[in-house]
C-alpha cells in the first residue's frame, strides 16, 4: 500500500483514489471508474439543470443534448474547480431524478418503491 505521488493514493489492492490536493472542491476517481461528487459539486449541478430547464426542453432540437450537458459541465467545473465530463453530469443528473421518485414510493408505501437503491430500512 504505497503512494506513487501526491495526487494518487492507493487504498488498497483493488481501489485507487486520484485525489487533487489544490482545493476542497476536489473530485475522487475509484480505480473501478466511479466518481463521487461531493454535496457542493451536486448542487452545482441541480442548479445549472434548473435554471436552464427551459433551454433543455424546448431550445434544443431533436435529442441530441450532448452540448447542453457539455456546457453543464463547463460551468460545474468552473464554479467547483472539477473535472466533469458532460456525461457524467448527465448521468449524475439521471441517477438523482430516479432516486428522487424511488424515494417518493418509498414514502407512499407503494410496493414499486421496494425496489430502491436506498429501501425503507431510512423510513
Amino acid at each position: 500500500m504505497s503512494s506513487s505521488s501526491t495526487d494518487s493514493t492507493t487504498v488498497n489492492d483493488t481501489n485507487t483514489i486520484n485525489v487533487n490536493t489544490t482545493s476542497i472542491f476536489d473530485t475522487i476517481i475509484y480505480s473501478s471508474g466511479r466518481v463521487e461528487w461531493l454535496d457542493d459539486q451536486i448542487a452545482a449541478l441541480i442548479e445549472q439543470r434548473r435554471l436552464r430547464n427551459f433551454e433543455y426542453h424546448y431550445q434544443i432540437a431533436g435529442r441530441n443534448r450532448k452540448n447542453f450537458w457539455n456546457s453543464v459541465a463547463n460551468k460545474v467545473n468552473k464554479r467547483c474547480r472539477s473535472n466533469y465530463l458532460g456525461k457524467q453530469c448527465q448521468t449524475k443528473f439521471n441517477g438523482l431524478v430516479t432516486g428522487y421518485y424511488d424515494q417518493l414510493l418509498v414514502i407512499a408505501n407503494d410496493p414499486r418503491g421496494a425496489r430502491s437503491r436506498a429501501g425503507a430500512i431510512f423510513f
